[in-house]
């Protein structure tokens, strides 16, 4: 099975609080908003994603990866500080869903949450403790 080109739109994502996508407060990460996307080249995934806005400040990116079929929330760490909105990795032979998180002075924000509207839960060994607050 091969994979090509995907964009999620219209994906349940965590506001900044719970009445407008304006973030209210500094020094907490952002959020990513629901602009994920990955397209194949040759063996690699490439992931690209949309910055939180300001007042967030985010200053990198934790990147995870859980395994497909579902059986769980099992995201690990790929990278634990991307510094930019972009990072690659090998497609493998299996299949995965990804999570990016925001990051601001050695905290995380929200994994998002999920379709029931619940925080997604931490990585078993997350790359920083999570600190959810206005921006999230």
């Amino acid at each position: 099975m091969y994979v090509d080109d995907i964009s999620l739109t219209n994906v349940l994502v965590q506001g900044c609080d719970a009445y407008s996508d304006t973030c209210a407060s500094t020094g907490q990460p952002g959020r990513i908003l629901d602009t994920l996307y990955v397209a194949k080249s040759d063996i690699n995934l490439n992931l690209t994603w949309t910055s939180p806005v300001s007042p967030c400040v985010t200053t990198a990116y934790g990147v995870y990866r859980g395994n497909l079929p579902w059986a769980g929330y099992d995201h690990a760490s790929l990278s634990c500080t991307v510094g930019t909105t972009s990072y690659s990795t090998s497609a493998g032979t299996s299949s995965y869903y990804f999570l990016v998180v925001a990051q601001e002075n050695s905290f995380e924000g929200s994994y998002g949450k999920d379709s029931s509207g619940s925080e997604i839960p931490a990585a078993s060994t997350p790359c920083y403790p999570q600190q959810i607050g206005t921006c999230n």
